[in-house]
């Protein structure tokens, strides 16, 4: 937080510097036009000139296991990073980072692949006008994952099963776009984009529990019937979340006793899966990604009430 001292030029005319590392950063010149929102009390200036692709080199230790390196290349395009080197000394390294970067992370892709060494580039530049269409194929995609899931495990159609796995990139490829524009591009609405981000990366980690619930059932090939009724009820309060948060997002007013009604849901539907996992179940598994499902959904409802506050 930096201050300023409104300066008076003329009879009518009040002026405030701006501080000169955002100016850089920004790559703002004289003449640039500048964008100022009034929110409340606030004035949100915003404006970018002539586009600085930010770099990076990255040396992978040998050590490194699989997942964090995959984990860590998806961070540095969440960050905002349009050019990254990495350095490494297996195989294996560079597999993983091409894993990750086909299936999950949208506009980047492999340049330059040599002995030792690979570079990523921004091969296309990010809309951020398309922030709200992708986050909407992202809520669609998990509640389509969860519907997909619970048809294949109850009809126990085991292709079936490993092809609703197969959304799981898309919704990670939809979710590391939305982070990457908050973090990069901003939004239109600042106050909103902690809990966007939440929200966002809840929703990707709800994907990895359908996920889980997949390959739990494809070890085990168990569930009980009573879970089977769980699952159904945990997908429907999950498509009442979506149909909530697309409510918000069309700008109309979100029912509060509607939320209300639907965090009570959850915490009722929390009991009685603890209840069955207290009961020895043959599919514990599933139904500990069922909780999970359920608190990452109450958790998102959370940021959702937190966006209205922000609102007012």
């Amino acid at each position: 937080m930096v201050t300023r001292k409104i300066v008076q030029h003329g009879s009518s005319s009040l002026t405030v510097t701006l501080p000169k590392k955002w100016v850089e950063k920004n790559n703002l010149k004289k003449g640039n036009e500048i964008k100022v929102d009034e929110k409340g009390t606030y004035l949100v200036i915003g404006g970018k000139g002539k586009h600085i692709k930010s770099k990076t080199t990255i040396t992978i230790p040998n050590d490194m296991p699989s997942s964090a390196l995959m984990h860590y290349t998806a961070a540095l395009y969440r960050a905002g990073y349009d050019h990254v080197k990495f350095i490494f000394s297996t195989a294996e390294a560079y597999n993983n980072i091409a894993k990750v970067t086909g299936n999950d992370l949208n506009s980047w892709d492999i340049i330059e692949n040599k002995k030792n060494s690979c570079v990523i580039d921004s091969i296309s530049s990010l809309d951020h006008t398309q922030f709200e269409n992708v986050l909407k194929r992202l809520l669609y995609g998990i509640t389509e994952l969860s519907t997909d899931s619970l048809e294949a495990i109850k009809n126990k159609n085991i292709e079936e099963i490993k092809l609703a796995q197969t959304k799981e990139n898309t919704i990670n490829r939809n979710a590391n776009f939305c982070e990457r524009i908050l973090i990069k591009e901003g939004y239109k609405e600042p106050d909103k984009i902690p809990f966007l981000f939440y929200i966002i990366k809840e929703l990707e980690n709800i994907g990895d529990e359908y996920n889980g619930i997949c390959y739990c059932y494809l070890k085990d090939g168990k569930i009980n019937k009573k879970t089977l009724e769980l699952y159904k009820e945990i997908n429907d309060l999950l498509n009442e979340f979506k149909k909530l948060y697309l409510k918000e997002e069309a700008q109309k007013p979100l029912n509060i006793q509607n939320a209300a009604e639907l965090h009570s849901k959850i915490k009722e539907k929390q009991k009685i899966g603890y209840k069955l996992l207290a009961g020895n179940q043959t599919d514990d598994c599933i139904l500990h990604h069922l909780i999970t499902v359920l608190r990452k959904t109450k958790s998102c409802l959370g940021c959702l009430f937190s966006i209205m506050i922000a609102e007012k």
